[in-house]
């Protein structure tokens, strides 16, 4: 891994502003003492070349591996005892080497066996400043005012030059920065100079302030100072300018550049943008959970991005990891239906009233609430809000007067008795009515305009064999109307003479009973069928089924609310374990899955479980989906997100219980030998890199031993009891949001050792003794005769 990887991180996506028209919002996780770190400062971070990340503490060296701390300290009983326990820097070498610069000196953990290299120059060296000079070695300066040269591999050290400074021979170099081929020293006072790599003084620059740290941008150097702000020498003119706005910052402790603006990460001040062009600093609003004291930065190689705070631990996001917006205030209750009117959503929440969602400004605001009606459904025509209830039919509340113009009982009075009186879905069907689809009296077509009944159809007086209808659905030729049956399946009629056409009540290769609860036209007029525990069936236009997918072929749920379009071949389905995205092709009559994706709660569903009736696409394009706490709403096709299913490294190796102690540490090693007795092993592993609740599911197999990949979906670890002897492979994978497995493999080498007693050699001696006891035996038989006569 190249030196200068980890000064390169792109944290401050996750700061800028929350659009609900498509941007991703990406949250922080925090990961402190009760996690396991054993300090809250945290100097530094580093990513080593098999995933494990390094956090340089004020107390301790931490190794992570993804759900696990190792820490290293200068205690006597440390497995790794390092000169001090306060850290200040960690630089990584290219052939597993890292140099931790701690307040006792330099150390060098050699990765791939853990233990400390012994050059005594380190023991007998004062390092200030250290700084990468090149991907295998560093710069500092000693106590003896030299800047040296140490590569860690060779332990030859340089002197590159003696250094000399206005300020007094006491005055220390404090910060060293390498930036092509010239190298700037930054002194406790106000002295910067710029020499060569060969050690001449090529500039001095003097500045009337305190120095701290120093960052270079596009060949600009940008000085944090005490007292005064920020201070920018150009490199090329030489210029110099001091910073508006910027008086008062602590330190700029790393910079970035985000679509050609560039940015601080400040201790104080937390994220700041760089105006270099009119030379100031514009600060970030104001935020009560704001990161402030911001120590260090890093993004590793799965695009988690990870932020060293003092006294705060460290704060986590992975920008790859899609984060779905959910509708403010937090108090939105249990979404059952969801419907456009103009530029607003509209939202029946069961217990919490109605809902209005702008969709420019995001504002949410309660338009309708009565606590004795429970809501189950909306609808909306011409300024109206159509809300149907639970036992109360269905109120007409206009807007604009703020009131409810109308109630439509829609009551037999022995259901309501019953409490067998809800309204299910209310839907725009036609130019002329709304649909209203009921628990107990079928549905009925209703006059926009003068709420009258125009056509009411149940089991008592049309071709449908149940009243509890979950949804209605007019054709887009208008032709047929789909009718979703909560016990029966789905019936078809024609319209408007409401003729039967076709009934689907079971699919045909299990028998198994369809409940449906959504209905689904494509563009090429195939029927999609969301069902309560059959999962999702889809039919073209001549009911002949072209997919039946479930918990047998990649669902996470057989429960299925809704599906909503992406585009012609990906769909977003809701269910009881949250939202999938499928992608599909249509092959020999057939869809099949091509790719799917699950999330849940820990990518910010509002629950695992959504409800019927509550999805929306609106007219321009975002996707809606309601649950039991809250509406999730998204545009689909500019999110981006990293699927990449990274590769497991091996934690722990285990015998009888008890770890194996070997040369190298474990995920370093590709093969291990064991004796005969050592049949009995324990393999713990980890997909490193990412925080607990990213869903990664697992699978292996010990090849030799097993043929078929075994499936342990979040459990990393595996025991193995009395092996035979043989030769063996450990192999295996990790998936992340992913339903399919690439071809990215962990694999171990294991060898056990044949028994002596099974041997060939072995055999042989026992041929031999038994010859010769047959011997024996023969020659005592004969020796006995002899003596007898």
């Amino acid at each position: 891994m190249n030196l200068r990887f980890h000064l390169y991180t792109s944290i401050f996506l996750l700061l800028l502003a929350f659009d609900t028209q498509g941007q991703a919002n990406f949250q922080f996780k925090n990961i402190s003492i009760n996690q396991g770190l054993s300090q809250s400062t945290v100097s530094d971070i580093l990513e080593d070349k098999k995933g494990m990340l390094w956090f340089a503490t004020f107390d301790g060296l931490n190794k992570y591996n993804g759900k696990d701390f190792t820490v290293y300290r200068a205690d006597p009983g440390s497995a790794v005892r390092l000169k001090s326990s306060k850290i200040n820097r960690l630089f990584l070498a290219p052939n597993d080497l890292l140099l931790i610069y701690t307040d006792g000196g330099m150390d060098v953990l050699n990765l791939k066996t853990e233990r400390l290299s012994s050059d005594p120059f380190l023991n007998n060296t004062v390092f200030f400043g250290p700084c990468i000079y090149d991907d295998s070695s560093i710069i500092f300066s000693n106590d003896k005012n030299e800047l040296l040269h140490y590569n860690p591999y060779t332990a030859k050290v340089k002197t590159i030059t003696q250094i000399k400074n206005t300020q007094g021979a006491s005055v220390r170099v404090d910060h060293i920065v390498a930036h092509g081929n010239s190298i700037f020293l930054v002194f406790e006072k106000n002295i910067i100079q710029r020499i060569s790599k060969q050690g001449v003084l090529e500039k001095e620059y003097t500045v009337s302030a305190q120095l701290q740290k120093a960052q270079i941008y596009n060949n600009k150097l940008l000085i944090s100072t005490r007292k005064k702000g920020v201070f920018e020498i150009d490199l090329d003119t030489h210029q110099e300018h001091w910073y508006d706005q910027s008086l008062g910052i602590l330190n700029i402790v790393k910079t970035n550049v985000i679509d050609n603006q560039i940015y601080g990460l400040s201790y104080g001040y937390g994220l700041l943008k760089i105006d270099t062009a009119n030379k100031k600093i514009i600060s970030p609003p104001k935020e009560k959970d704001r990161i402030i004291y911001i120590t260090s930065s890093y993004k590793d190689k799965k695009n988690n991005i990870w932020i060293g705070t003092d006294g705060d631990g460290l704060n986590f996001y992975n920008k790859s990891q899609l984060i779905f917006n959910t509708i403010t205030p937090s108090y939105l209750g249990s979404a059952r239906g969801i419907t456009q009117g103009g530029n607003k959503m509209y939202i029946a929440t069961f217990s919490d009233g109605c809902f209005s969602y702008d969709l420019a400004s995001k504002k949410v605001e309660q338009v309708f609430y009565s606590p004795e009606k429970f809501n189950n459904a909306i609808g909306y025509h011409d300024g109206n809000l159509w809300i149907g209830h639970d036992h109360n039919g269905v109120d007409i509340y206009n807007l604009r007067q703020r009131k409810i113009v109308k109630n439509i009982p829609y009551l037999e009075k022995d259901l309501l008795n019953q409490h067998k009186s809800r309204i299910y879905r209310i839907d725009d069907f036609d130019e002329d009515n709304m649909v209203v689809s009921t628990r107990s009296e079928g549905f009925a077509l209703i006059d926009k305009k003068t709420y009258q009944i125009t056509k009411k159809i149940n089991q008592n007086n049309s071709a449908i064999t149940s009243s509890d209808v979950r949804y209605v659905l007019l054709s887009r030729d208008k032709q047929k109307v789909f009718v979703a049956l909560v016990y029966d399946g789905l019936a078809v009629f024609s319209y408007p003479d409401f003729k039967l056409i076709k009934t689907i009540k079971v699919t045909k290769k299990d028998q198994l009973k369809i409940s449906v609860k959504h209905i689904r036209e494509d563009e090429n007029g195939n029927i999609w069928l969301g069902t309560n525990g059959a999962g999702l069936l889809v039919y073209d236009k001549n009911y002949i089924k072209l997919a039946h997918w479930n918990t047998q072929n990649y669902l996470k749920n057989n429960v299925v609310y809704a599906t909503l379009p992406e585009n012609e071949n990906t769909i977003w389905l809701s269910s009881n374990k949250g939202l999938s995205r499928i992608q599909f092709n249509k092959k020999n009559d057939t869809l099949t899955i091509s790719d799917i994706q699950n999330f849940n709660t820990h990518n910010g569903l509002q629950s695992n479980e959504f409800n019927t009736g509550a999805y929306l696409k609106t007219a321009n394009g975002l996707l809606a989906f309601g649950g039991l706490n809250n509406v999730n709403i998204f545009k689909p096709n500019i999110l981006n997100f990293d699927r990449s299913n990274g590769r497991v490294s091996i934690t722990d190796f285990l015998v009888k219980n008890k770890l194996l102690a070997t040369e190298n540490v474990i995920h370093y090693l590709s093969q291990i030998k064991l004796n005969a007795t050592q049949n009995d092993i324990g393999i713990s592993f980890i997909m490193p890199g990412y925080n607990e609740g990213i869903a990664i599911e697992y699978r292996y197999r010990l090849k030799g031993y097993q043929t078929a990949w075994q499936y342990i979906g979040a459990r990393n670890n595996i025991d193995f009891t009395n092996l035979p002897e043989g030769a063996y492979e450990f192999q295996v994978q990790a998936r992340y949001l992913n339903n399919f497995w690439d071809k990215n493999i962990t694999t171990l080498t294991i060898e056990i050792e044949t028994p002596f007693y099974k041997t060939w050699w072995f055999y042989l001696l026992l041929a031999l003794a038994g010859i010769l006891l047959i011997g024996s035996i023969i020659r005592l038989r004969i020796n006995y005769n002899n003596s007898v006569n």
